[in-house]
């Protein structure tokens, strides 16, 4: 068992996927005592274009926008059977854009995280909510029918971005969005060669730099504001890492403790826990990864679902969580090794 007197630091962490903005708002609460942040909720199209959904984001000292992209078009809104990036859009993400920029009119600058999304659609559901002019017959884009006209309105460039990615994918190929995630997001091998052929067109139609690191994040939405909006491409943990300083404090405690969804190879595509392993090693800190599946063999990665079924683990996930730590084989006996580090002070 853990030592009760021993200090334990909680410190929350997103990449730019589902979270960001509970983080960001955490972050803020308890350390940026002289900024604020409001949280506002407005109803956006979900995923799924027949889909409502209640979007929350929020405002920044009253100048800048914190948005998650999750919150409009975000894969836990449906259920494994109806994911298809066929017809999940991104619409939402452009409305509640827009909603933005014409309720909060001292609002210039746009922190945008675009993990954990559904869809597949390049963000060109978005774009089209927020006036450009995209004509497409289909919900995703394809060569045959995806027109695009470029718009005057000085509207739509009002904004300037920071998007916070959460992996290096880049835009297409064998490293890009359709190939990495769209099996994830529901696509069939035809769904995938017929969005890659789409993605493709878009790039070129775009002109959109298809080997830059991050371009391919949610879908391709990251690219394809980085090239019509001038977005500025950041990975998400970067960014919250300089936030909360998470350098001094893996280097002030002595062992480590995160979460994955799925460990998978996906997770060394730039994923928050490839950035903790990367920080801990650096500083010669033992970690240990706690996951609720586990696809891709690592040292120290524990899996929910191999010692418990899914239903235990969605529904008593406290007790499972206590349960399974309680038998992580530590490879060091934790209260031996904390002494040795509190007398060699």
């Amino acid at each position: 068992r853990w030592p009760k007197e021993k200090e334990i630091t909680n410190m929350p962490l997103s990449d730019g996927g589902e979270g960001f903005l509970k983080t960001i708002q955490m972050i803020i609460k308890r350390t940026q005592k002289t900024q604020k942040i409001d949280i506002y909720e407005h109803t956006v199209t979900g995923p799924l274009p027949e889909q409502q959904v209640k979007a929350q984001y929020g405002v920044l000292n009253e100048t800048t926008a914190i948005v998650e992209m999750a919150q409009a078009a975000g894969i836990e809104y449906l259920r494994k059977e109806q994911r298809n990036p066929m017809k999940t859009t991104t619409y939402g993400v452009g409305e509640l854009l827009k909603h933005i920029e014409e309720t909060h009119k001292n609002v210039k600058h746009v922190i945008m995280g675009v993990g954990s999304s559904a869809t597949n659609d390049g963000g060109v559901g978005a774009l089209q909510a927020m006036g450009m002019d995209i004509h497409m017959k289909q919900h995703h884009p394809n060569k045959k029918d995806t027109t695009f006209k470029k718009t005057n309105d000085k509207q739509l460039y009002k904004l300037t971005f920071d998007i916070a990615c959460d992996v290096d994918t880049v835009f297409i190929g064998e490293k890009g969005a359709t190939a990495i995630y769209g099996p994830q997001k529901g696509g069939t091998v035809t769904d995938l060669a017929t969005l890659e052929k789409g993605m493709c067109h878009l790039a070129k139609i775009f002109n959109i730099q298809t080997n830059q690191k991050g371009s391919g994040a949610a879908g391709g939405i990251a690219g394809t504001f980085q090239t019509i909006l001038g977005a500025n491409l950041k990975k998400g943990i970067h960014l919250i890492a300089e936030m909360v300083n998470l350098d001094d404090a893996i280097q002030q405690n002595d062992i480590i403790f995160t979460g994955e969804g799925c460990y998978d190879a996906s997770t060394s595509e730039g994923k928050l826990v490839s950035y903790i392993q990367q920080r801990c090693q650096a500083y010669s800190k033992p970690l240990y990864i706690i996951c609720g599946k586990q696809e891709q063999t690592a040292e120290n990665v524990f899996a929910l679902r191999d010692a418990f079924d899914e239903r235990d683990c969605f529904q008593q996930t406290s007790h499972v969580l206590e349960t399974l730590c309680s038998t992580i084989p530590f490879q060091i006996n934790v209260e031996t090794y904390l002494q040795k580090v509190e007398s060699s002070a």
